[in-house]
């Protein structure tokens, strides 16, 4: 008898289908070669705390300037984030964040990451109103790439006022081991760092802080975990199997372990349990560029997901968030969970 040990999440309906979908043997299967695989569930054992807001997606910052998306209206999508979890988190940042602009008054403008983003205040107050139906949190991403201090500040103080307790934490940069402001230098990216959160420090009452946001930097992430782990709330990183542009980018692949990434969780969870702190793989999908067509937009990729997320849990992680809907490219990405039917409502997909 083979025993197993699973992970005790809200819905144990899904892992039962799991085992169900794992033991069940085809119709065309000679009943003398099937395998009785029996499933036993130590429930006083606990592996891993699974937070409640596990379960999280990711945006590119020029969602926010579409209109009509991020509202209290758009029953559709908030639906689809009921259907999931009660609580959750809503990740908002990406290439976007750094080429983005906050002007109150301003004509919204969602563009990609060649051009400039406008969000307005407009903007903002839909996003809380569609946070507070949902009942999710908010992780914001403000602009150093290309952006100023008081300029942080002054989005800083418009998102924080908007969405209020609905506001998870600040994040300063996207992919900071890979913006050329830095030409990878960490100790320059530092110093940007706190000198913005001063900043916005000085304005605000008690902002919290998530970071350093890196594609993968091993040393960045160990540095910024041992300069900031009395003064964040989540240490992140993104993950993608591989960029959509390379042949090599198949279902088989994206199906296989990717044993160097296991690698990399258990480290994480090594480096967060040294300091005391929570990691978050807070920009995610399966193949960058937008996913891969006929790949990433398939129910393989589903399965992929649903791993992923059983890996995750495995190693501690305190959530994740799959990136959905505008790349910075411009498109609606292949391997969104929420795509767009015909008129433009919000609709499930293969991962979602």
């Amino acid at each position: 008898m083979r025993v197993f040990s699973f992970y005790h999440f809200n819905s144990c309906v899904l892992i039962c289908a799991a085992a169900l979908l794992a033991a069940s043997p085809s119709p065309a299967q000679d009943k003398q070669d099937v395998e009785v695989v029996k499933l036993r569930v130590n429930s006083t054992v606990a592996l891993s705390t699974i937070s409640d807001d596990f379960i999280g997606f990711g945006y590119e910052t020029s969602a926010v300037a579409q209109s009509n998306f991020f509202t209290a209206r758009n029953s559709a999508m908030i639906q689809l984030y009921r259907n999931l979890s009660p609580h959750g988190l809503i990740r908002i940042g990406g290439n976007v964040s750094d080429h983005t602009r906050f002007v109150p008054d301003g004509i919204s403008a969602a563009r990609t990451e060649r051009e400039v983003t406008i969000i307005n205040q407009t903007n903002l107050l839909d996003l809380a109103a569609f946070a507070r139906k949902t009942d999710w949190k908010v992780m914001w991403g403000l602009n150093l790439g290309s952006g100023s201090i008081p300029e942080a500040v002054e989005e800083a103080r418009a998102v924080h006022a908007a969405l209020g307790s609905h506001l998870h934490s600040f994040e300063i940069g996207n992919e900071v081991d890979a913006l050329r402001r830095f030409a990878n230098d960490y100790n320059a990216y530092y110093t940007a760092f706190l000198d913005y959160k001063a900043a916005i420090r000085a304005a605000l009452p008690h902002p919290a802080f998530s970071g350093p946001d890196v594609i993968g930097n091993w040393a960045w992430l160990t540095n910024f975990a041992r300069s900031e782990a009395g003064d964040m709330k989540l240490l992140t990183q993104h993950y993608y199997r591989g960029g959509a542009g390379n042949p090599g980018s198949t279902l088989d692949k994206l199906l296989q372990p990717d044993q160097s990434w296991d690698a990399r969780l258990e480290k994480l969870r090594q480096l967060c349990g040294n300091h005391h702190l929570y990691f978050r793989i807070n920009e995610v999908n399966s193949f960058s560029g937008g996913g891969k067509l006929g790949v990433s937009d398939t129910f393989g990729s589903a399965l992929w997901a649903l791993d992923f997320m059983f890996r995750l849990a495995s190693h501690g992680c305190n959530g994740i968030n799959l990136e959905t809907d505008v790349n910075q490219l411009g498109f609606i990405s292949h391997y969104s969970p929420i795509g767009r039917d015909a008129a433009g409502n919000c609709v499930a997909r293969p991962e979602y």
